[in-house]
């Protein structure tokens, strides 16, 4: 009788996981990424294998293996789960500045634009856009940054459906409060540049005074070592990801499979940059050493 009884416990509490609803992520988000899949890259290069939506999960899931693997460039920093989950979600937005932009669609910029193509009903099915090397890096900012900025001056993302879109409900229902929109807004800002340090030669102090800057316009009153490792983690993952990365749980995306990526395959962009060398993490180490210095002085 008490096997039974057993069985029967054994049973229930299977079939309670059996039915536990599945966990899905945030509905805010979820509007963000399926208007971002419709972005298609107009010029396709060997430089960016994938269109938008591919690149910004593989710099996610990137950003999630740097710290699994222990990555060099995490270097065993006392890292919290929060900090972790913070530069998931930059590294998945550090791009969308590159999408939603009224003066692309409405041809008020000059050098760049959209090319909606509609299907018979005239429904929008994707949007041809082109590379901007950095202008979109401000225009993500300035995204993720709207609480920061005052009234009527705001950037919005635009949807296909020429409907704006704030990303307030994504920080509101991933419960992200305002001190940590401050640390993402950073790091969105700040993902190009230590490319630029590596590849191009910005200098030390040139890479400080452009994260102070953008520091200065959320209101972030102390930069840390951290939130400069978090800004550099990001651009090491979003040049990861120019390339397939497998994706795999992550706080964001529970069940990777409802969210994957088609594979491509190109040559590795990390090798091809130099990041499978020591010189990159000697150009991350001066930059550190120059931080202190700067911070202590």
């Amino acid at each position: 009788m008490r096997y039974c009884a057993l069985f029967g416990v054994l049973l229930f509490v299977a079939g309670c996981s059996f039915f536990k609803p599945k966990q899905e992520i945030v509905p805010a988000l979820k509007t963000l990424l399926d208007d971002i899949k419709l972005y298609k890259l107009e010029h396709p290069t060997t430089l960016h294998a994938g269109n938008l939506y591919e690149h910004l999960m593989w710099t996610h899931y990137a950003a999630a293996r740097l710290f699994k693997e222990q990555s060099p460039w995490v270097d065993q920093f006392p890292f919290s789960e929060r900090d972790k989950q913070l530069v998931m979600l930059a590294a998945l937005l550090h791009d969308v500045g590159k999408a939603g932009r009224i003066e692309l669609f409405n041809g008020t910029h000059g050098k760049l634009t959209y090319t909606p193509v509609t299907d018979n009903s005239g429904k929008v099915i994707r949007i041809l856009y082109g590379h901007d090397h950095k202008e979109h890096v401000l225009a993500g900012f300035e995204y993720v940054a709207e609480a920061f900025y005052p009234y009527g001056q705001q950037r919005q993302y635009i949807l296909s459906r020429a409907i704006p879109f704030s990303l307030q409900p994504i920080f509101t229902q991933l419960k992200i409060s305002l001190e940590e929109q401050k640390t993402i807004a950073v790091m969105v800002g700040m993902h190009y540049d230590f490319g630029m340090m590596v590849n191009r030669g910005m200098s030390n102090e040139e890479y400080i005074s452009r994260l102070r800057q953008y520091a200065e316009k959320v209101q972030l009153p102390v930069l840390t070592e951290k939130i400069l490792r978090m800004c550099v983690l990001v651009h090491v993952a979003d040049l990861m990801a120019l390339n397939y990365v497998a994706p795999e749980p992550t706080w964001l995306f529970p069940h990777p499979e409802d969210y994957k990526a088609v594979r491509t395959i190109e040559p590795s962009a990390y090798e091809r940059f130099g990041y499978n060398t020591d010189k990159p993490l000697k150009v991350f180490n001066a930059l550190l050493a120059c931080f202190h210095h700067l911070c202590n002085t």
